[in-house]
């Protein structure tokens, strides 16, 4: 027959007393958490967690800025509006501006010969993205850009305009 030992039940129950109590409010309360967070003694405690989630929004909302101009991007070249070099000088200038571009991941994106080169192939993937997946228009205005970037290397122009031109 099974014998328990008195202490060893007790300390059991002892030890997961407070996280069974903490468990049950935050079942009980799903946004205590969020309203002690919220306690305005507790505000001034982590100043530099404050800084950090400044700088994170900060961040994000520049990669959503970038994200929404290289779409804009994708759509006037799909359109003809622009032709894929000035399209993908137009990428270049807003990688330049963001001071978190990683040059090197993007060097590493494709094993091509040039940066001019791994923004045509930028604006291709853009465009495929904004287009529906295998449609006929999709496919069309992917061709057209990558021929006009073939032409361009084959006769050495695969150069891309200076934010001045």
């Amino acid at each position: 027959m099974l014998t328990f030992d008195r202490r060893v039940i007790c300390g059991s129950a002892t030890a997961t007393l407070g996280p069974g109590l903490v468990l049950c409010l935050l079942i009980c309360v799903p946004d205590l958490a969020v309203r002690a967070w919220d306690v305005p003694s507790l505000k001034g405690l982590w100043p530099d967690e404050q800084g950090r989630e400044t700088k994170i929004q900060r961040a994000m909302e520049s990669v959503r800025r970038r994200a929404e101009a290289k779409q804009a991007v994708a759509r006037d070249v799909a359109d003809e509006r622009l032709t894929l070099l000035q399209a993908a000088a137009l990428m270049r200038d807003e990688d330049r501006r963001a001071p978190d571009f990683s040059w090197e991941e993007f060097r590493r994106s494709h094993d091509v010969a040039s940066d001019d080169e791994r923004h045509c192939l930028e604006v291709i993937e853009h465009v495929l993205a904004i287009l529906p997946d295998n449609s006929p228009r999709a496919e069309e205005v992917v061709r057209r850009l990558q021929a006009e970037m073939r032409e361009h290397l084959d006769r050495g122009t695969l150069r891309l305009p200076d934010p001045t031109d």
